[in-house]
């Protein structure tokens, strides 16, 4: 893995230049209780970087629609997005927080999608073990009270995987697992783990279909930070996981030490193999800035999404 240190009803959002020969087009999908506007600072830059490329911030599932099941989102993001893309040779899939592991879905399910790169800003792809009170006064009121110690007890039920919180929730305690397997019919299946017991809808596809997919991805790079402040665990960005052995839910697995890359379940261990895994940590950003800070940009965003 080359660590370092230091993107409702459907429409788009974009800038386009003259010349789109020069680089390959951008697709933005914004995380829970966004929309396309949060990306007009990085195309702003993005279009005085880099004259003619097509940028395209996805208008889809914003605000409280964000909050929707993911698998009920992911058929119609697919269809806004192979529309969008039909005469494009590839382009880059750029997702923030929620829409990190959206994007995967959409990827993982979606047999003819051209993603050249895929980037996940801040996303959750391991899940969260806190709900943040910025997002806490947006959920249901049956669980906006709940400590996180107990938030599975709801979030891995029928009832709580209605809200797309509840497809991520990722609680470490034994007594948690049986209940996440169970119910929770996105984030391991997306991780293809083999004790997943619940049932996907069909177009998410097969294992097999689901790693072939992901693996077309010619490069996957992963941005997180420990100044986040609101993915908690912060390294879930990088496929990080709580580590169960610590009762105090400080301590994380990083992905390499876990099952999902050992036994390669999607594809991560054969990305990395091929030096197209890139899992980048920077210090002191806040999970909003990775869409408005220059350095972030010049540094980071800007040489990825030429």
């Amino acid at each position: 893995i080359a660590m370092t240190s230091l993107l409702a009803a459907a429409g788009l959002a974009g800038a386009a230049g003259a010349n789109a020969t020069s680089y390959t087009p951008v697709v933005f999908m914004h995380g829970i209780n966004g929309g396309p506007d949060d990306f007009n600072t990085l195309i702003t830059r993005l279009t005085a970087a880099h004259p003619g490329q097509e940028l395209h911030a996805l208008d889809v599932f914003d605000h409280a629609m964000s909050f929707r099941p993911i698998w009920r989102q992911v058929p119609h993001i697919t269809d806004v997005l192979r529309d969008l893309t039909k005469d494009f040779d590839e382009y880059h899939l750029a997702c923030h927080s929620q829409g990190g592991i959206v994007c995967r879905a959409v990827i993982e399910s979606m047999a003819d999608h051209k993603v050249a790169t895929f980037v996940s800003l801040a996303g959750v792809q391991q899940g969260v073990r806190a709900i943040p009170s910025s997002i806490s006064k947006y959920l249901p009121e049956w669980i906006q009270n709940v400590t996180d110690n107990d938030a599975y007890k709801i979030l891995y039920t029928d009832l709580g995987q209605t809200i797309s919180f509840g497809n991520y929730w990722r609680d470490p305690a034994e007594d948690a697992r049986a209940a996440y397997l169970k119910y929770d019919a996105l984030l391991p299946v997306l991780d293809n783990d083999p004790e997943s017991a619940a049932t996907p809808p069909e177009d998410a596809g097969t294992a097999e279909t689901r790693k072939a997919n992901f693996l077309k991805v010619k490069d996957v790079h992963l941005f997180g930070s420990p100044g986040d402040g609101i993915v908690i665990p912060w390294d879930s960005s990088l496929f990080a996981t709580i580590d169960p052995s610590d009762p105090s839910g400080k301590s994380t697995i990083a992905m390499d030490k876990q099952p999902l890359y050992i036994n390669d379940w999607f594809g991560l261990r054969t990305l990395d193999q091929d030096g197209r895994l890139n899992a980048t940590a920077v210090d002191g950003v806040e999970h909003g800035e990775w869409l408005t800070r220059q350095d972030i940009f010049d540094t980071y965003l800007e040489p990825v999404l030429s």
